[in-house]
């Protein structure tokens, strides 16, 4: 009988990892799914042989909740749950959150952003095919603080793009096609950093799946097409080198395949050429990221 017992076992094993799954997201007409997101970065930056070291934090809740469902496409309805960031740099803090004190400029403005409808179509493999409604956030920042020069720089930093990158950039592991624990595969995706376009190359592994959910690793490259410029307040920047690497690992949820909890580590290395009214200027930075997504629709405690 102990025999028979360990061969059955053994059977079952060898089934159980050949098993194939096809992950792809199953979400809930009318159910409300969310993500956290959690980034801090320490940022390294060399001007002129000076350094001059920084601190951010950066925290970025979204709700969807499912409208609809049609060929594979689903239409969420979606609104900033929590928005803040604080930084800390030249022994100076400052910290902003939509749960701020809006007598604070840079908190009105991020609390007149929360909870303003627009609308995505999502596909199930998690590629975002439009986002509509976004100006409506917009301009709710713009009513709140109508004069501000915050108000603009708020603008490009919260921007379409930015919302579309932030829900491919939980999703991008997800594999187009059935696969084993064990198995690999490749995941290439374009995300923007100061305006520039970073590709992604990540190779993916599905490292288990239990009843809680699929375990999915990732590691690859970060990297920037040389010569790509910046213009910020009349100052030209022009890249000459950006790369970096990105690691972690990623849960997904067995039944829905929503994000239950995402680790990244990842660093970015920067050169970069200012034009200052000809003046020419090199720069040099560098950063080291933690990000965590969780399916959180806000902090437990406030940005600190």
């Amino acid at each position: 009988m102990k025999k028979i017992s360990t061969f059955v076992l053994f059977l079952l094993a060898i089934v159980a990892f050949a098993q194939t799954y096809t992950i792809s997201l199953n979400l809930k007409k009318g159910e409300t799914y969310s993500t956290l997101t959690d980034i801090k970065m320490d940022i390294l930056q060399k001007v002129m042989g000076q350094e001059m070291p920084m601190k951010m934090n950066m925290l970025l809740g979204v709700s969807f909740k499912v409208a609809d469902f049609q060929k594979e496409v689903y239409d969420l309805d979606a609104k900033y749950s929590y928005l803040g960031t604080s930084v800390s740099m030249m022994g100076q803090n400052y910290v902003m959150a939509s749960d701020g004190d809006i007598a604070t400029e840079a908190n009105k403005l991020m609390s007149a952003m929360v909870n303003v409808p627009f609308k995505m179509k999502v596909k199930s493999n998690g590629d975002v095919l439009d986002v509509i409604g976004y100006e409506k956030v917009i301009e709710a920042m713009k009513s709140a603080m109508p004069d501000s020069p915050s108000a603009k720089e708020f603008e490009k930093s919260y921007t379409k793009e930015q919302i579309l990158q932030n829900f491919k950039s939980t999703f991008f592991a997800i594999p187009q096609k059935p696969v084993k624990v064990g198995d690999t595969w490749k995941a290439v995706f374009t995300s923007k950093n100061n305006e520039i376009d970073l590709s992604n190359n990540m190779l993916c592994k599905l490292e288990s799946v239990d009843d809680e959910g699929y375990k999915i690793s990732f590691t690859g490259d970060l990297l920037a097409k040389e010569g790509a410029t910046i213009e910020k307040e009349g100052m030209k920047m022009v890249v000459s080198k950006m790369d970096g690497k990105m690691s972690g690992t990623l849960l997904l949820d067995k039944k829905s395949s929503w994000v239950k909890s995402s680790d990244n580590l990842g660093n970015l290395n920067m050169e970069i050429e200012a034009d200052m009214n000809g003046t020419k200027m090199p720069m040099e930075s560098k950063i080291d990221m933690v990000y965590k997504t969780t399916n959180e629709a806000v902090p437990k405690k406030k940005i600190l």
